[in-house]
């Protein structure tokens, strides 16, 4: 992490490591750019604002609110994923089906396998052909999987569809923070990335749990005899089927939000040097939220330097991520942010288990708890939106402060336990504050230290290999559980004070700035003018050959 850039650096036209020399450009030159840009030399003589400089001159206001509420009914669906199969296990047909309860952790990783198979495609995706179309994409694949996993009539169907719902979560999770951030005023950056996950996670959990108990209320937990039941088979009830496709209706109204209210990220945008479409953008950010009178410079934003504006290939993509400076963020984010999901699924999967085999609870008061251990995210988003903003916490203290009460939430779990079911509950709630708030602050911390160029896909490499955790948890702790239930604490102890080691030792802020390329990255990361050059002929080397090689095709 040796020279990683301080919270509070702002990027300026005259770098530390100029990618191009501005003090050799000819005054005849720059009045031939300014002509062709339809500029006069003199205004020419002023800079351009940077896109940072409009959106934070325009502010907050009706455009990201919209961009915001539209943003977060795509991850609803995420939240209820996160409990949904695992809390409907005992409802299933599994006599009928040829299940048992060897297949629970089976069932409950594959949307978690699919989200991690989305990630990487919506990551590249997202990164060469643009973010707004992976929204799109998304919705096409789930909604009908969401209504095909309703209408399961086998364990294989509902495990099939199940993947495909996974896969087109994973799409929208990382492109949806990538885009607030990228949308976003520096000011209000931080607590509007958090607030997807943080209300999505805790709204979803909450609604599917809900609609649970409202129609086992309708139906019965055992629905044999009834009526009223919307069975299929003899003998079970099929309560638990609106549960699997209740996601569909607030991605409806996101897409209908998207289509008509929400652009292309003006960084991507950016990047691609299509800067019609940055102004464009600009201004229509500014007519929504009423604010004309604060555009700069009629709408204009100042260009990328040509060494960081380029069409980007799946080739290219992999050799950039793998550069220097790069290696060193994506391990970071990788580990860290892997070792909170380990507490987070970990709780999500055995809690729900614990309560049905320890406790021997009905469904309906099962339900009630988990209510309570999903609302407390709520709370808690408030309390580390306070402390990302604090100037005297920020981002980095904000996760360590929050990861390092985990072991101490969980150590309190396995004493509580043999208290009563009340105590372990408390426990359990604090555990889940404490794990998912930092969790959920990755999404910011990793969204803030990649650059545009390779942000999609970084944040779903990292958000998606925390899905691959999510796939190993169920599958790993079924035999723990069995054996004792205080090991799946213990795990989860270890993994919250690793992250917290890691993180005080190797932690940074990241800048106010967000990087658009991955020689910005390079420039923040180099202390010296030769481990910049070094960088930059190790991608511009590998960017030449590939023309090249393009050419001689």
């Amino acid at each position: 992490a040796k020279g990683w850039p301080s919270r509070g650096t702002r990027h300026s036209a005259q770098r530390a490591f100029p990618l191009v020399d501005w003090d050799q450009q000819s005054d005849m030159s720059s009045k031939g750019d300014a002509a062709a840009n339809g500029r006069s030399p003199k205004e020419d003589d002023e800079q351009d604002p940077t896109l940072d400089d409009q959106l934070d001159s325009i502010g907050w206001g009706r455009f990201q609110f919209i961009a915001l509420i539209a943003f977060v009914l795509f991850i609803v669906a995420d939240g209820m994923e996160l409990v949904v199969t695992n809390v409907i296990w005992r409802a299933l047909p599994k006599d009928d089906w040829g299940m048992d309860d060897d297949l629970r952790g089976v069932t409950v990783s594959a949307s978690f396998l699919g989200f991690f198979v989305g990630a990487i495609f919506g990551g590249y995706v997202g990164d060469c052909y643009g973010r707004q179309p992976i929204l799109y994409i998304h919705s096409a694949i789930f909604v009908p999987a969401s209504v095909a996993s309703a209408l399961s009539g086998s364990f294989v169907q509902l495990l099939v569809t199940r993947l495909l719902v996974g896969f087109a979560m994973g799409m929208v999770l990382p492109t949806t923070v990538s885009m607030m951030a990228e949308m976003s005023p520096t000011k209000y950056r931080a607590r509007a990335v958090i607030a997807i996950p943080g209300l999505a996670y805790a709204t979803g959990q909450v609604l599917v749990l809900a609609a649970g108990l409202y129609l086992m209320n309708a139906y019965g937990e055992s629905c044999a005899g009834s009526e009223r039941s919307m069975k299929r088979y003899v003998g079970h009830c099929d309560w638990w089927r609106p549960m699997l496709a209740a996601g569909v209706i607030p991605n409806m109204i996101a897409v209908m939000l998207v289509m008509f209210n929400v652009p292309e990220s003006p960084r991507f945008l950016l990047y691609q040097n299509k800067m019609d479409g940055v102004r464009q953008f600009v201004k229509r950010v500014a007519e929504t939220n009423g604010a004309m009178d604060k555009v700069l410079k009629g709408g204009a934003v100042r260009e990328l330097d040509g060494a960081e504006t380029q069409g980007v290939t799946m080739t290219q993509q992999m050799h950039e991520i793998l550069s220097p400076s790069m290696r060193r963020i994506m391990l970071f984010i990788l580990v860290v942010w892997s070792l909170f999901a380990l507490a987070v699924f970990g709780q999500s999967f055995a809690y729900p288990v614990l309560l049905e085999r320890d406790a021997d609870l009905s469904f309906h008061d099962q339900y009630v708890l988990l209510i309570q251990v999903a609302a407390v995210e709520i709370p808690g988003i408030a309390m580390v939106i306070w402390t990302m903003e604090s100037p005297s916490i920020g981002r980095k203290y904000s996760v360590i402060m929050f990861a390092g009460l985990i072991p101490v939430a969980a150590v309190a779990a396995v004493i509580s336990e043999q208290y009563g079911l009340v105590w372990f509950h408390v426990a359990n709630i604090l555990l889940r504050m404490f794990s998912i708030l930092p969790y959920e602050v990755m999404y910011v911390y990793a969204a803030e230290l990649l650059p545009t160029s390779h942000r999609n896909l970084g944040v779903s490499i990292g958000n998606g290999t925390t899905k691959l955790v999510a796939v190993a948890v169920p599958i790993a702790l079924m035999p723990l559980l069995a054996d004792w239930s205080g090991w799946v604490y213990v795990i989860i102890a270890a993994a919250g004070l690793l992250a917290t080691l890691l993180l005080v030792f190797l932690g940074v802020e990241p800048s106010d700035h967000l990087p658009d390329s991955v020689l910005e990255v390079a420039e923040g990361q180099s202390t010296d003018r030769a481990d910049f050059d070094s960088e930059r002929r190790y991608l511009l080397d590998h960017n030449q050959r590939q023309k090249e090689e393009k050419g001689s095709v």
